[in-house]
């Protein structure tokens, strides 16, 4: 299972990501910024973590994206994406 998650950089997001991991599901995390500690997160997070994306998406990146990309599951954690 592939996961998108959108806002992983934050305490939630990091969270989820180890969540993920024991369940086996491997993810792509978009944010503009990576969360303290990266480099420990990524090592631990290896089989889990496919990308980090530092980037902050639009609507339509993120249709772009799914239209390119199939996902299982997309978990929107961010802010700022504009929702309709």
């Amino acid at each position: 299972m592939k996961c998108l998650v959108l806002g992983g950089g934050g305490t939630v997001g990091v969270a989820l990501l180890y969540l993920l991991k024991k369940a086996g599901i491997a993810a792509s995390v978009v944010d503009p910024q990576k969360p303290a500690h990266y480099p420990v997160h990524e090592k631990r997070l290896k089989d889990t973590l496919l990308e980090w994306r530092e980037e902050a998406y639009t609507l339509e990146m993120l249709d772009e994206r799914l239209k390119a990309e199939p996902f299982d599951a997309v978990i929107d954690l961010a802010p700022s994406l504009d929702k309709p």
